[in-house]
């Protein structure tokens, strides 16, 4: 595998990912409507080498017969005789011509007799063309050399159906023959078994209604049903931020059912999630590393669509046409999975790319937003509020940061206090980052100062460098 290539598949991989939450409006989640697995399952298979033996599908029941399909040839209105063989012992059945393909032809495929709703198309076109392959060969997965921070999309079973979660992901690729290359993309790939090292070899349930941090290993392409057994040639690995499975075993096979009935394994891989990653795997970490690997702004319109809002996912507004009282609400209401994360890394993103100018009656208004959010969130939200919003300080463009830093800051001077003040204190570093950005504190607030540097918390040395950068 081209490892230069390996930023740029993952970011197609995760944005896939992260479209999955954004495909109706509101956060109502509706079972899906039901219908038959059946139909041309591969019908994304455009092109074909010329000793192809016909299409791949999978019939509502039984066997179907010869005569329940019929298929047009560009250019020539003979009737194609057909015969239907079973694929080796799958459930799939391949549709031939018995002429075999014509080179350079254009065939299209129908099924005929009338049936219910089905998930897959009940036609399919190719392309012939005048090259012939041969499957044998090496087939190989190529794990990337490290694992990374991601935001994607993981089930749940709130109304939302899926949420953002900041996942350690590791990406991996198939090697195939040469002479496949070509048709990379048309193979047809399953991983077998996904096994945490220790255990029995056990395959992760895809359909798990909540991921969390006890969630076992998956595989993202899990997530995208139907087709959460079979992926392209790139796919990935998930596991929870904190997880303690370090090593993932995996194998796969690979075939090409247009052209024969033979799979063909793959040694087993380890992928090790302890290499590579570094730094924090937290929502912030996630969601920047997501936004840095693609483009930031389709990064926010997916992964923050339950923050950020309906007409942002839906391309109906840019980030920059987001009102100020959206903003408000979001921020004073910190409920939302990812929600203030998502709302100051997106703030930071918009002033910092000058996108619009942080007027300060806004930042007032934000402020006062995440005084009241901050006021009725729990110890670990707050934690998150304090991350976020020391990361956004720290993105201001110089010329707005002195004035700026202290309109976010100020209001919540009084609980940042509180918080540093705790017996084990949250991320005392960045609550002393927002503290001294707040300016001089009222005698109150700097006494309290003055007995968390006496104390012996995790916060006195912090405590005492803000009372000395104070002016005397």
């Amino acid at each position: 595998m081209n490892h230069m290539s390996v930023r740029s598949q993952v970011s197609r991989i995760v944005l896939a990912s992260l479209m999955l939450a954004a495909a109706s409006p509101g956060n109502a989640c509706s079972p899906p409507a039901r219908v038959d697995e059946a139909g041309f399952v591969r019908a994304h298979v455009g092109q074909l080498p010329r000793n192809a033996k016909g299409l791949v599908f999978l019939p509502p029941s039984g066997m179907p017969r010869a005569a329940d399909f019929r298929v047009e040839v560009a250019g020539d209105s003979q009737a194609l005789k057909l015969r239907v063989r079973r694929i080796g012992n799958s459930p799939w059945v391949r549709v031939e011509p018995v002429n075999g393909f014509r080179p350079g032809a254009r065939y299209q495929f129908h099924y005929l007799p009338a049936h219910r709703p089905w998930r897959h198309p009940d036609t399919q076109a190719v392309t012939i063309d005048a090259r012939a392959v041969d499957t044998a060969g090496r087939y190989a997965i190529e794990p990337a050399p490290r694992a990374l921070h991601r935001v994607v999309t993981v089930p749940t079973s709130m109304g939302s159906c899926t949420k953002p979660a900041p996942v350690l992901l590791h990406a991996f690729s198939h090697a195939v023959p040469a002479g496949l290359t070509a048709y990379r993309d048309a193979l047809e790939y399953e991983v077998h078994e996904l096994a945490v090292e220790g255990s029995r070899i056990e395959r992760m349930d895809p359909l798990a209604l909540e991921w969390g941090p006890q969630s076992r290993p998956s595989l993202l392409g899990w997530m995208s049903w139907p087709d959460r057994a079979r992926h392209g040639p790139r796919d990935a690995v998930i596991a929870p931020c904190g997880n303690r499975w370090n090593r993932v075993r995996m194998r796969s096979s690979v075939a090409f059912p247009e052209l024969d009935d033979r799979r063909h394994a793959t040694r087993e891989v380890v992928l090790d999630f302890s290499r590579g990653a570094g730094g924090e795997c937290g929502e912030l970490e996630a969601l920047v590393q997501t936004m840095h690997a693609g483009s930031p702004e389709a990064v926010l319109r997916e992964a923050c669509r339950l923050s950020l809002g309906w007409e942002f996912s839906a391309g109906e507004i840019s980030l920059a046409g987001i009102p100020v009282e959206h903003w408000e609400r979001s921020l004073s209401f910190p409920y939302i999975e990812m929600g203030p994360t998502c709302d100051l890394v997106a703030l930071a993103y918009l002033w910092r790319s000058s996108a619009r100018e942080p007027a300060p009656a806004d930042v007032d208004k934000i402020a006062a937003a995440l005084q009241a959010g901050f006021a009725i969130s729990d110890a670990a939200r707050r934690e998150r509020i304090v991350h976020a919003l020391a990361y956004l300080l720290g993105q201001l463009p110089d010329r707005y940061r002195r004035t700026m830093a202290p309109r976010l800051a100020q209001p919540l001077l009084p609980l940042l206090v509180e918080e540093f003040g705790a017996p084990r204190p949250r991320r005392p570093d960045r609550l002393a980052q927002l503290i001294a950005a707040a300016g001089r504190p009222p005698d109150d607030l700097r006494a309290r100062l003055v007995a968390i540097a006496a104390g012996t918390s995790t916060a006195a040395p912090y405590a005492q460098g803000i009372l000395d950068a104070l002016p005397r």
